[in-house]
C-alpha cells in the first residue's frame, strides 16, 4: 500500500496527519503507515547528515589550503632576499630559544651550550663606492654562502641583520670553537681571487641572561675586534647578568 500526505516530510515543517485523520482503523494498516513516517524521518535525518559532513570536509580543505599558504607566506618572511640568509627577526627568536635552553638545568656531562656571533664586512662601503652595488651584493652573497656552510648542524643559524652586518648561532659549541670556526671563514673571504673581503667578528656564549645581553656582549666584542684592526675574531670576556 502507498501512503500519501501533502507536506514532504524531508523539506515541509507541517506535520504529516495521524493514522486516524489518514482514514486508518485497521491496526495492521496502521502500523505500516507509521512505519513509513518513521522510515521517511530516518532518511531525511540521514540525508541532512550527509549533507552537513560534506560541507564541513569542504570547509576543513579550504582551511588546510589557507593554513598552507600562510606558513609559506610566513616561512618566506623570515628570510633575506638577497643572500638567501634569515633575517634579524628569525635570528634573534632562535637566540631566544638558545638562551631559554640554557636557563634549563644540565647535568655536568651535557653537551656544550651555545655560542653567537656578530660579524661584520670591512670597509664594505668602500667596495660599494668603488665597484659598485651589483659587486658590493656579490660579496654579501659570498659572506652568506660561508656563513651557511659553517652553521649547518641542527639548530644553527646563519643570518643577515642589515646592510653589511650578519649573525651566527653555533649550537653545542665553544666559543673558542666557534672563533676557530670563523677564522676559516675569515680567511676564506681574504684569499678570494675575484674581490677580497676580511670581516670583524665578536663572539659571546649563550648564557641564561636575556636576550639583549648576550646581544650586547657580542657587540661589544666585534666592537673590539674593529678597534684591534680589523679583520680578527675577539671574544666577549662574560655576559653580564
Amino acid at each position: 500500500m502507498t501512503y500519501e500526505h501533502s507536506a514532504d516530510p524531508f523539506t515541509s515543517k507541517s506535520q504529516p496527519p495521524s493514522a486516524v485523520e489518514a482514514g486508518f482503523t485497521e491496526s495492521a494498516e496502521m502500523d505500516a503507515y507509521y512505519q513509513h513516517l518513521i522510515s521517511g524521518q530516518t532518511a531525511g535525518q540521514i540525508l541532512m547528515a550527509r549533507l552537513a559532513a560534506e560541507e564541513l570536509e569542504v570547509m576543513a580543505t579550504q582551511l588546510n589550503a589557507t593554513q598552507t599558504e600562510l606558513d609559506v607566506v610566513t616561512e618566506k618572511s623570515t628570510f633575506d632576499h638577497l643572500t638567501g640568509l634569515r633575517n634579524r627577526a628569525y635570528a634573534e627568536q632562535k637566540l631566544g630559544d638558545a638562551v631559554q635552553r640554557a636557563r634549563r638545568p644540565r647535568p655536568h656531562d651535557a653537551p656544550r651550550g651555545d655560542t653567537v656571533a656578530f660579524i661584520d664586512a670591512d670597509h664594505f662601503k668602500l667596495i660599494n663606492d668603488t665597484h659598485g652595488h651589483a659587486a658590493g651584493d656579490e660579496v654579501l652573497k659570498r659572506i652568506a654562502g660561508a656563513l651557511k656552510a659553517t652553521t649547518n648542524r641542527h639548530g644553527e643559524v646563519a643570518a643577515r641583520l642589515s646592510g653589511d652586518e650578519f649573525f651566527a648561532l653555533f649550537s653545542n659549541t665553544t666559543p673558542d670553537d666557534a672563533a676557530t670556526l670563523l677564522t676559516l671563514v675569515n680567511e676564506s673571504l681574504q684569499s678570494d681571487s675575484t674581490l677580497p673581503i676580511s670581516l670583524s667578528i665578536g663572539i659571546a656564549p649563550v648564557e641564561a641572561t636575556s636576550v639583549a645581553e648576550v646581544l650586547k656582549a657580542a657587540d661589544d666584542a666585534l666592537y673590539s675586534a674593529k678597534e684591534a684592526g680589523r679583520a680578527q675574531v675577539h671574544i666577549a670576556d662574560a655576559v653580564d647578568g
